[in-house]
């Protein structure tokens, strides 16, 4: 007798083996850059800022007003690694 949830259980584990590779091509890759941004003549510096727009509200000629919600976060060489 076959599994009821056999097709299920299949789908379930290809997507639990998808997420388990790129995280670990991603924890490589971020491996490297600690390495390699930790050196002492490199530079490093990302900075993201979340900045939403309302587009039920006024508009700027036709074009959503902006805001920026005061939340970004940067990082630096020295804080790179955590």
């Amino acid at each position: 007798m076959m599994n009821p949830y056999k097709k299920c259980l299949d789908k379930y584990f290809e997507t639990i083996t998808d997420f388990k590779h790129s995280l670990n091509r991603l924890n490589q890759v971020l491996l490297n850059d600690v390495a390699k941004y930790t050196e002492v003549d490199a530079t490093y510096f990302l900075g993201t800022a979340l900045i939403i727009g309302d587009w039920t509200g006024p508009t700027d000629n036709g074009w959503k007003t902006n805001f920026h919600t005061g939340v970004r976060k940067t990082t630096l060489k020295e804080n790179y690694t955590n």
